[in-house]
């Protein structure tokens, strides 16, 4: 008698941290977190200029609080692979139907509108091979996702100047002291310059991804 299988167990989805939906919750964190940085403003000028301003306070904390929450990682990694799989399956059908029509203007003779669709469908693959490149299996950090904090810094960059790996560190490591992390991890000058470095050196596709993603939000907002 053939003996069945074992059905393989459900990867469990992780949650998402219930303080992301808590508004009360983020306002009092983001109040504890402007009066940390408070505690070290004038010996760090980007972050008086940070505090210059309650709307980049509150990105900049929630930014900084997602970064240093570890269990957001395994959430957003989870999330990121169904984007993925989405924009992936997506950009095939797009291929697919412009292949199609293309083929369709080739029988009809009609070579230009053949060769503006053939040119359509080899953008589209280029973008596609990036994609999966981006979208990749591997996560972007060990115990943090390294995507926030790349965004953290083109963020605050584009609102209040050049900011120092040692600025990133100082933000990171009183959102540890907030969540009760300060005594589990040193979160230095060198560990973001690591992951940075790490980070921008081995995900080339999804750099590119986030500068786009960038080049939309700015765009967004000039419209506004």
């Amino acid at each position: 008698m053939t003996q069945q299988r074992p059905p393989k167990p459900r990867s469990q989805i992780a949650r998402k941290p219930t303080w992301i939906a808590d508004v009360e919750n983020q306002k009092r964190w983001i109040a504890e977190f402007a009066a940390k940085l408070r505690e070290v403003e004038k010996t760090d000028a980007t972050i008086s200029a940070i505090l210059g301003s309650d709307w980049v306070v509150r990105e900049c904390a929630t930014q900084v609080r997602l970064y240093a929450d570890l269990s957001i990682t395994v959430h957003l990694y989870q999330d990121r692979q169904l984007r993925g799989r989405r924009h992936v399956a997506a950009l095939k059908t797009a291929i697919k139907g412009i292949a199609a029509a293309a083929a369709f203007y080739a029988d009809a003779g009609n070579r230009s509108a053949e060769a503006q669709l053939r040119s359509y469908e080899a953008d589209l693959s280029t973008i596609l091979q990036r994609s999966k490149q981006a979208y990749s299996s591997k996560r972007h950090g060990r115990d943090r996702d390294h995507t926030i904090l790349v965004r953290l810094h083109g963020f605050l960059e584009k609102h209040v100047g050049h900011v120092t790996n040692a600025t990133l560190a100082t933000l990171v490591s009183k959102a540890m002291e907030i969540d009760g992390q300060a005594g589990s991890e040193r979160f230095t000058e060198e560990t973001v310059r690591k992951n940075l470095n790490a980070f921008r050196g081995k995900n080339s596709a999804m750099m590119t991804l986030l500068a786009r993603e960038s080049e939309g939000v700015r765009n967004q907002n000039d419209a506004k």
